[in-house]
């Protein structure tokens, strides 16, 4: 006799189930109407498989399949569901389901088909619980060592030890049956093949090194060793491996940076230099190129011969101040004279070494030439620009390299509340927060960088709600075609970012639609047909006709509640949200149910609130909630109080409250004793405008529901002060 755990959160079919399986003889099942119960009943009793339902409101199929093998149990299990999803099919496989079976079908064949499927998981898994007995003794041996080890034979993985999986990034039962050469680096692969049929031979096996790939296909360096061993009757190979990354790491760190920082300085823009005793012991090739002298004229030259003469003496005291280490500021402007007699200006920038035991000074040379050129170019142009830009409807603005505004015009201070005068000569991160700053710098960066403009969507903050705008980097160039500013124009979207919400918000409507419909629906029809085929069966038997009849009622109610959730949910968000006036809504959410013997107590006047004109059924639903559940209300409160930028409206009883462990699941499509459907329908029609709602009473001393309205959807009723 197989013993069979059951696990679906659909009675009626788990009665289907039962009955069919232990007709056959071989089977005693026992059942559950949800994962923790079945988990607490693997606690309690053995089974030999489980079979499980896949959508399930606390825990679903996948997630109660984690948990069975994060236990270590290895259970034959398989998933027994109305999903058909392929992606629900590769994840139960992969995380260790013995067989996936959709359910749908015609209840006979379907039930025949579960019941040799669970057959086939029993009896492979105690087949391999035969097989492990005799590996035990290398198991042992591999897992308790400190070091990575495994077994090859055959080029195969055929045993891991926990230290090799965590090396590599898998879970230890992923190694078993591996190909060694999918782990080892591709371009290590040939020496270490040939490492491993040497010692299969016989002949000697010196410790190596090579590169393994990790499961992310990241490398990790290895010093390996191998022995000859007998596994299973047949020639293996034990190889010892040891983790010797962070020392490879080391040695390659440290040739990358001595070539890194060859590359910066001789690719850099600015000219750097090395100066002491009078004359230079370095210089890059942009030095060259600044001064119009070669590198080796440059080694012969003082570098203050290169200093025009007027900024020579500033430049030689400051020098001279820093040998002798007094604190002197790091950066200069100054003039050069290059080769040919031109004057270019620049900034010095400096700092104090040590260069072969003695002070040295390290100094970076910046040629502003060109761009002071293009700022008295752009000072020369920018009125007839500003004129043209300043009465544009559009914003526009421009930018420095380090993010500093050049210019904004009326329109772009406007947009953020500030004057122009505010803005200009700030940074980006003057004007907006950090995280709306960093994104449209690092756009901005990229122009400045590579000279190709972009296109980028950005946010601005408004009271009146959120403003989006297609924004377009133009990089503008000197005459060597350096990037030297950007300018930047914008068009508002928002009334198109709102279409698109509004598109994201229906298709969500409609998936969650599609999704009763073939779920809750399928598994109520499933329900029926099992029940009919009971009938069928039973004719001569009145009183199992009736039990089976009530049952069947029982489901064409559940259709019934699930379609009039449907009915309502279809209409969220079709018309346009408008502002409601809070006491009205209450009253009539009010008028809509029966509440003798109820007082209410309101403080709500004169507030309006923007929302959709379901607005009402939230409050409808509220005191629905109140009726059903709080079982000796009397009194029921509505108030309201500013809380930061927003507004609270709570909605409270002194009924017997909500346990901790319901208060955020209350809000979950079908968790409830009703129709599980209402408070959902609530925080759904409130998501519309952006309003949110939380419990927050006390057990035992009443519900308390808090309504969160954002900062622009409330305002004081017109006409009251």
């Amino acid at each position: 006799m197989i013993s069979v755990l059951y696990v679906d959160d659909e009675a009626p079919l788990l009665d289907i189930a039962k009955i069919y399986l232990e007709r056959t003889g071989d089977f005693s099942v026992g059942t559950a109407t949800s994962a923790p119960e079945a988990l607490v009943l693997l606690q309690e009793q053995a089974f030999d498989a489980i079979v499980s339902d896949y959508q399930m409101p606390e825990m679903d199929g996948i997630a109660f399949l984690q948990q069975v093998r994060k236990s270590g149990d290895t259970i034959p299990f398989i998933l027994f569901t109305g999903r058909g999803r392929e992606e629900v099919v590769i994840q139960a496989l992969n995380e260790g389901a013995d067989f996936y079976l959709q359910k749908g079908g015609e209840p006979k064949s379907q039930f025949a088909e579960l019941a040799h499927k669970v057959r086939q998981a029993v009896s492979r898994r105690q087949a391999e619980v035969a097989l492990k007995k005799t590996r035990q003794d290398y198991r042992n041996l591999i897992r308790n060592a400190s070091e990575a080890i495994c077994v090859v034979q055959d080029e195969f993985l055929r045993m891991a030890n926990p230290q090799l999986a965590e090396l590599l990034g898998y879970r230890e039962k992923e190694l078993p049956s591996v190909s060694i050469s999918t782990l080892i680096h591709e371009d290590d692969r040939a020496v270490v093949m040939e490492q491993y049929n040497r010692r299969l031979r016989g002949e000697a096996d010196p410790r190596y090194s090579f590169r393994l790939r990790r499961k992310d296909k990241s490398t990790c360096w290895v010093d390996a060793s191998g022995i000859l061993i007998s596994w299973e009757g047949r020639p293996a190979v034990m190889i010892f491996l040891t983790d010797i990354t962070e020392r490879k790491r080391a040695e390659e760190s440290l040739q990358e940076n001595e070539e890194k920082y060859r590359l910066v300085v001789e690719n850099s823009r600015d000219a750097v230099y090395i100066h002491k005793d009078n004359r230079l012991w370095f210089v890059n090739r942009r030095s060259a190129e600044v001064t119009g002298y070669t590198i080796d004229e440059l080694m012969q030259i003082n570098l203050w011969d290169l200093v025009h003469p007027d900024d020579r003496g500033r430049l030689q005291d400051a020098a001279r101040r820093r040998f002798a280490g007094e604190a002197v500021p790091p950066t200069f402007t100054a003039r050069l004279v290059t080769k040919s007699g031109e004057l270019r200006e620049g900034d010095f920038i400096v700092d104090l070494i040590d260069f072969h035991g003695k002070p040295a000074i390290l100094g970076i040379y910046r040629d502003l030439t060109e761009q002071r050129k293009a700022e008295i170019s752009l000072r020369e142009s920018e009125e007839k620009y500003r004129i043209l830009l300043h009465e544009s409807p559009d914003p526009v603005f421009s930018f420095y390299p380090d993010g500093t505004y050049r210019y904004v015009n009326k329109a772009f201070a406007d947009g953020v509340l500030k004057t122009v005068d505010e803005i200009i000569g700030k940074k980006i991160w003057d004007v907006f927060d950090r995280d709306e700053a960093d994104k449209r710098f690092g756009p901005l960066s990229r122009v400045f960088a590579t000279g190709r403009g972009d296109v980028i969507e950005v946010r601005v903050p408004h009271p009146g709600g959120d403003r989006y705008y297609i924004t377009t980097i133009t990089p503008i160039r000197d005459e060597t075609g350096s990037v030297i500013t950007c300018i930047c124009s914008s068009k508002e979207i928002t009334d198109r970012k709102r279409a698109e919400d509004a598109l994201r918000q229906a298709n969500r409507h409609l998936g969650l639609l599609t999704d009763v419909t073939r779920h809750d629906l399928t598994n109520q029809v499933s329900a029926l047909k099992g029940w009919l085929e009971l009938t069928k069966a039973m004719l001569n038997d009145p009183q199992k006709i009736r039990e089976f009849i009530a049952k069947k009622e029982i489901a064409i109610a559940a259709i019934e509640r699930q379609i009039a959730f449907m009915n309502a949910y279809q209409d969220l968000g079709t018309n346009e949200p408008s502002w409601q006036d809070m006491e009205a809504v209450v009253l009539q959410a009010r008028a809509l149910l029966p509440a003798e013997g109820i007082r209410f107590v309101t403080d709500i006047g004169g507030i309006e609130v923007y929302a959709d004109p379901l607005f009402d059924r939230v409050f409808s639903n509220l005191l629905d909630n109140c009726l059903r559940h709080g079982e000796h209300v009397t009194e029921i409160r509505v108030s309201s109080h500013r809380t930061g930028g927003g507004l609270t409206i709570v909605w409270e009883d002194n009924g017997v409250g909500i346990p901790p462990g319901e208060k955020e699941r209350i809000f979950d499509r079908g968790f409830g004793r009703n129709t599980g459907f209402g408070m959902f329908l609530a925080k759904e029609i409130l998501s519309l405008t952006g309003m949110g709602i939380r419990e927050t009473g006390e057990a035992g001393k009443g519900a308390r529901f808090e309504i969160v309205v954002p900062a622009g959807a409330y305002r004081e009723k017109p006409g009251i002060s």
